[in-house]
């Protein structure tokens, strides 16, 4: 092995310990690899540079656009739920119906576009036949990979190994190539998803815990007294949080919910519904002379229906701004009329709709708000609501909210003016998990917008143009028709992909430079020569493939994998393309973990999943797409001797 090699197995381990471990964002992991293949010399800088002109990236930065002027349309939004008011009375097959139609969209856009959208719809289907959404959720997931696997613009890795096939001197997919393995290996993955997952997954949650799966602690209800310290202050100049490490979620004033928590002046007479530790509820109720309501003394349908003699219920602990208390609150309480008055009860019941609601959502990808922490944000003054509660793969965080930087996926329990959080939903690229700001309307000109996407995929299956300028008229002609401003396209554009893909892109050059693939070929064709079969030489390469898309990133995997099956086709004679082709279907059956692909990291949290469920219902579907694909691809595209 040369010292080169050397140094670009050092790259390559670096970069999947990065991924792995999540050292730094996927996208500066990729940047961070080809600064290093740059430092070694293992590429030119010309070579460093090439994958931002690559047509494969204009491509997928061309489709987003496209995917976006759809979505805008609101004839996707409209369709899942007409599908969902199709449901009747089955669960089952209203959900079937919405993954059906959710998986063949992604053939066609975005793969994560088309989850946004059918995501809320299945949740609440979900919700309506009183289903735990862990049951559906996953397998929505996964149709939308399978349905991507059947077309080139499907998947960005498609476009990006066809691409890499026509750099390599062989032809590009078409349109429909892929489809001839793609739709049988969707209809198996199909009736996994309905006679396996939906009936063997676990309930994780149920339609009522939104709450109880993010919250803990206690809802209080305390009036503000003629003498109380904070009247005539807000709720920010009281340093109410910061002081007492509780959160107020609603200010009742008579028979109305102020919206406005950041600038309303407290006056005397004022009800205060807050969470918090017990310790906590009851520190600030002494400290500034507030009154701890007892059942006589209210009725409060939008926060709690106690039972007599009851004013504290089970509800969320930690403050949004962060500064939580931790440990059993009933060991820290000095007043024992409290703590014998405590009781638990659902905090889901006792915040129902109205003006201030708990919604839940996610943070998308392209949302200006990754990166950023509550505090730095200014969360609470600049967009009036409250983040309660924070998911991220699995785990709730409600210790130090204000400190936590926000990440891509991460889902968020918020408390406010339902009118905001859907305002907020809009303007800061987060998916509402509950559907109120689903678009329910059409668009005016919708039809146009529907007929540039249709034209596009038709000029290029039909081979009138190739896909990267079918892709940029489509593009323009959103623009040009003003289907879409040019901010909404930027703004639809994942930079993440992009970037990753374009400073990846130089690592398969590193691979053919420095000789790598052809010593890793080598020893694949040693193995399948003494197997004097194919099938072992299609069975490495996929399983190979298949395992690194967990670890990494399905379109790095494919930049290593594409230059190591031309080196086995070169080696033992083989025609290349179907090696090429069993590469694009292993890196995209990522089944295993939530890491590996993108729609799996986005319903982690919202199904409450725990990584062993992928790992339980991934592992068999991805051995019988191993063995359909290694079966069925040789047979269609022949592996015959050159």
């Amino acid at each position: 092995m040369t010292l080169d090699q050397l140094l670009l197995l050092l790259v390559i381990a670096f970069t999947m310990a990065a991924f792995v471990r999540e050292w730094l964002p996927i996208d500066l992991v990729a940047l961070t690899s080809l600064a290093l293949l740059l430092l070694f010399g293992l590429v030119t800088p010309e070579e460093g540079v090439s994958g931002f002109a690559n047509e494969a990236v204009i491509t997928v930065m061309m489709i987003f656009v496209l995917s976006e002027g759809l979505l805008k349309s609101g004839l996707i939004s409209k369709l899942a739920h007409k599908l969902a008011a199709m449901s009747g009375d089955s669960h089952t097959m209203g959900s079937v119906m919405v993954m059906t139609v959710a998986g063949v969209l992604s053939a066609f856009i975005n793969n994560v576009a088309a989850l946004t959208i059918f995501m809320p719809v299945t949740i609440h289907l979900a919700n309506h036949y009183r289903v735990s959404p862990s049951k559906v959720l996953l397998p929505l997931s996964y149709a939308t990979i399978f349905g991507g696997t059947c077309t080139l613009i499907g998947t960005s890795t498609n476009l990006l190994i066809s691409s890499l096939a026509g750099e390599y001197g062989f032809r590009p997919f078409t349109m429909f190539e892929l489809a001839s393995v793609g739709v049988p290996l969707f209809v198996i993955g199909m009736g996994y998803n309905m006679f396996v997952m939906m009936r063997l997954l676990p309930a994780r949650s149920t339609p009522e815990s939104l709450a109880e799966d993010y919250l803990e602690g206690y809802l209080s209800e305390l009036e503000v007294t003629p003498s109380a310290r904070i009247v005539g202050q807000t709720l920010v100049e009281a340093r109410v949080t910061e002081r007492f490490r509780v959160t107020v979620l609603e200010i009742v004033r008579g028979d109305s919910r102020l919206v406005d928590l950041v600038d309303e002046t407290l006056e005397p007479g004022d009800r205060l519904i807050l969470q918090g530790a017990v310790q906590d509820i009851v520190s600030f109720s002494e400290q500034c002379n507030l009154k701890l309501l007892e059942r006589a003394d209210t009725e409060t349908p939008h926060a709690a229906t106690q039972d007599e003699g009851s004013h504290l219920v089970e509800g969320p602990r930690q403050p949004e701004d962060g500064a939580g208390s931790e440990g059993d609150a009933s060991q820290r309480v000095s007043d024992e009329g409290a703590a014998e008055s405590m009781r638990e009860e659902s905090t889901a019941d006792k915040i129902e709709s109205g003006p201030n609601v708990l919604v839940e959502v996610q943070v998308s990808p392209t949302s200006r708000l990754v990166g950023e922490s509550l505090k730095e944000l200014d969360f609470r003054r600049r967009f009036g609501v409250q983040v309660v509660a924070l998911r991220r793969t699995g785990q709730v965080i409600r210790a130090q909210l204000g400190s936590v930087v926000l990440d891509r996926w991460d889902t968020l329990l918020l408390f406010g003016d339902r009118g905001r959080i859907q305002a907020l939903a809009q303007s800061e690229a987060l998916v509402n998990l509950q559907e109120h700001g689903l678009q329910l309307e059409l668009r005016r000109g919708w039809w146009l917008n529907a007929g540039i996407l249709i034209a596009v995929v038709t000029l290029a299956s039909l081979g009138v143009l190739p896909i990267l300028t079918a892709s940029i008229y489509g593009a323009v002609a959103m623009l040009v028709t003003r289907r879409l401003t040019m901010q909404e396209a930027y703004h639809s554009i994942n930079w993440t992909v992009i970037f990753l893909v374009a400073a990846i892109l130089p690592m398969g050059k590193a691979m053919v430079n420095t000789g790598l693939a052809t010593l890793i070929g080598d020893q694949i064709a040693r193995l399948g020569a003494q197997s004097s079969g194919t099938f072992l030489i299609l069975s490495i390469l996929y399983l190979t493939t298949t395992i690194l898309t967990e670890i990494m990133s399905n379109n790095s995997t494919a930049v290593l994998m594409v230059p190591i099956a031309l080196s086995v086709a070169n080696i033992m004679g083989l025609e290349p393309f179907p090696l090429i082709i069993t590469i694009a279907f292993a890196a995209s059956a990522s089944f295993l973990t939530p890491m590996g692909y993108k729609t799996n990291a986005m319903v982690y949290g919202p199904g409450g999943y725990r990584f062993m469920d992928y790992i339980r219902f991934g592992a068999p579907l991805k051995l019988v797409f191993w063995v359909v694909s290694v079966v069925a691809v040789p047979w269609v595209w022949p592996l015959g001797q050159v």
